[in-house]
C-alpha cells in the first residue's frame, strides 16, 4: 500500500501498510528527512493509527456478518412462533369441540357439569360424562400438548437470540467507535507530515532565492562577462518567445475518488442484508473529506434510497462509477474535468448511524457492476 504518490495526489490510506512504500513520501529535501526525527515520529503515528483501522475493520466485518446470520435467526424463529400459535389454537378448539360433543350426546348440560351440587346431578351421570370425556380424543390431548411444550422451547431460543443480538449491537458500536478514532489520529498524523513538507518545500524556495543572490552578486563584479550573459540570455529569450507553444495531451487514467486518509479492503461479494451481495468497495475516511472525479465525463446526482446521497459519473468512454452515503454535494449534474471535487465523505442512506465511508462502484460500459479493488488498491 502506498500512503502519497506527490502533494498533488491527495492523502490516501490502504488496509496493509508496507513500510517500505514510506521511503518514497515525500519528494522534496528526501536526503533531509532520515535527519529530521519530527517526521519519523509522523510517519511512525500514522502507521500505528493504520495497523488501529486494520485491526478495528477485521473485527467490525466479523462481527456484523454474525449480526446479519442472528437477523435470519430471529425472523425463522418467529415464522415458527407465529405458527406454533396457530396449531395450538386449533388444538383448543378441537378438544373444546369434543368436550361440547360429549355434554351433548350425554344429555347433560355444561352448568351442570361444573356444579358440585347433587341437586343438580347424580353422581352416576356425572361419572358417565367425565369418562367420555377423557376418552374422547387422547390422541388430540397429546398433539396439544407437544405443541404447548414446542412452544415455549421456541419462546426460549427467541429470547435467547434477542438477547444475544443486543450484546452484538454494542460490540458493533465499540468497534465503529475504534474505526472513527483511527481514521482521526491517521489524518492528525498525516497533516502534521504535510505541514512538514510545505515547510520544507519553503525552506527549498528560500535556498533557491538565496543561491540566486549569491549568484547575481559574483555576477555584479565581473560587469562585462555580466552585460554579455544577459545579452545571450536575452536574445534566447526572444527564441524562445517566437518558438510556438507546445500542447500536452491530457493524461487519462484512473485517480483515487478519495483526496484524504482513507482505508479499505477487498470486500467484493461480502454478504449485505436482505439476501444482497456487496458490489463494491467501502473506502473509510473521515467525514467531510473531499472527494474527487476519478476521470472526465458528466455527472447525475441524486438523493434517497439506500445509497443517499450519491453520484453517477459517466466517464467519455462509457464506464459508469457510483459514489454513495455522501455527507454533501459540491455543485449538481455537469460536466467535470478528473481531479474536480464533487463532493464529502459522509454516512447518508443506509449507512446512518455507522462508520463514515464511500462506497465506490464500478461498471465497465455502463453495465454490471466490476469489482474495484484491483483499480483503486493501483491509484490510491
Amino acid at each position: 500500500m502506498r500512503l502519497l504518490s506527490g502533494l498533488g495526489g491527495g492523502r490516501r490510506l490502504f488496509w496493509l501498510l508496507p513500510m517500505v512504500a514510506v521511503a518514497g513520501l515525500v519528494p522534496i529535501a528526501a536526503s533531509a528527512q532520515a535527519e529530521d526525527p519530527r517526521l519519523e515520529a509522523a510517519r511512525q503515528k500514522m502507521a500505528d493509527a493504520e495497523r488501529r483501522a486494520d485491526e478495528a475493520g477485521a473485527r467490525y466485518d466479523t462481527a456484523w456478518a454474525r449480526n446479519e446470520e442472528l437477523a435470519a435467526e430471529l425472523t425463522a424463529l418467529q415464522n415458527e412462533l407465529a405458527d406454533n400459535t396457530v396449531t395450538v389454537g386449533a388444538l383448543q378448539d378441537q378438544v373444546s369441540a369434543v368436550a361440547v360433543n360429549a355434554y351433548v350426546t350425554g344429555g347433560i348440560s355444561f352448568l351442570s357439569v361444573l356444579s358440585d351440587s347433587d341437586d343438580l346431578m347424580d353422581t352416576s351421570r356425572r361419572a358417565t360424562f367425565l369418562s367420555r370425556v377423557a376418552q374422547a380424543d387422547d390422541e388430540t390431548v397429546n398433539r396439544l400438548e407437544v405443541a404447548n411444550a414446542d412452544m415455549a422451547d421456541r419462546q426460549i431460543q427467541l429470547t435467547e437470540a434477542k438477547e444475544e443480538q443486543a450484546a452484538l449491537l454494542v460490540t458493533l458500536n465499540a468497534e465503529r467507535d475504534q474505526v472513527n478514532a483511527a481514521l482521526a489520529d491517521a489524518q492528525d498524523a498525516y497533516e502534521i507530515l504535510e505541514d512538514e513538507i510545505e515547510a520544507e518545500r519553503k525552506a527549498a524556495i528560500l535556498a533557491a532565492e538565496k543561491a540566486q543572490a549569491e549568484a547575481e552578486a559574483q555576477a555584479a563584479a565581473a560587469r562585462a562577462a555580466q552585460q554579455a550573459a544577459a545579452q545571450r540570455a536575452q536574445n534566447q529569450a526572444q527564441q524562445q518567445a517566437q518558438a510556438p507553444a507546445v500542447t500536452r495531451a491530457p493524461v487519462g487514467g484512473f485517480i483515487c475518488p478519495v483526496a484524504g486518509a482513507t482505508n479499505f479492503r477487498d470486500t467484493w461479494g461480502a454478504a449485505r442484508s436482505g439476501g444482497r451481495r456487496h458490489q463494491g468497495t467501502d473506502m473509510y475516511a473521515a467525514k467531510g473529506t473531499p472527494l474527487v472525479a476519478v476521470v472526465s465525463g458528466t455527472i447525475r446526482t441524486r438523493s434517497g434510497g439506500l445509497g443517499g446521497i450519491a453520484i453517477w459519473l459517466t466517464a467519455d468512454n462509457g464506464d459508469t462509477y457510483y459514489y454513495a452515503h455522501l455527507n454533501s454535494l459540491n455543485g449538481g449534474n455537469r460536466r467535470v474535468s478528473q481531479g474536480e471535487n464533487i463532493g464529502t465523505v459522509g454516512n447518508s442512506g443506509n449507512a446512518r448511524g455507522g462508520p463514515d465511508h464511500l462506497h465506490f462502484e464500478w461498471h465497465p460500459g455502463g453495465g454490471a457492476a466490476s469489482n474495484p479493488f484491483p483499480r483503486l488498491n493501483a491509484a490510491c
